[in-house]
């Protein structure tokens, strides 16, 4: 077995040399599986108000409110239309009606 073995340094025993190198060999690869990672690939940390953007969802209740107000004035104007039958004048009383009269 130790005819095959090729030490790099010139030795002696190589019996000995190939024991040495097989123990130092085995402690480096002991030492790297025990190798912890240099760079930190995990995922970055998510903190909360990011996530739960509180100006958005303070603009979209401000928004709600608006709709349900200018809801509340249609329903309002509906409701006096259908109570007094919905009559309008049909006068155009624009700026401009008398000069289109008068051609």
């Amino acid at each position: 077995m130790h005819r095959r073995y090729i030490p790099y340094s010139p030795v002696t025993c190589v019996l000995l040399k190939q024991r040495w190198d097989n123990v130092v060999f085995k402690s480096h690869r002991k030492k790297v599986r025990a190798a912890k990672a240099v760079i930190d690939n995990k995922t970055p940390r998510e903190y909360r108000h990011v996530i739960i953007k509180l100006k958005k969802h303070q603009y979209e209740a401000e928004r709600e409110e608006v709709i349900n107000r200018d809801n509340q004035d249609l329903y309002r104007k509906m409701d006096h239309i259908m109570r007094t039958g919905g009559r309008t004048d049909h006068k155009n009383t624009s700026l401009c009606y008398s000069k289109r009269n008068k051609k």
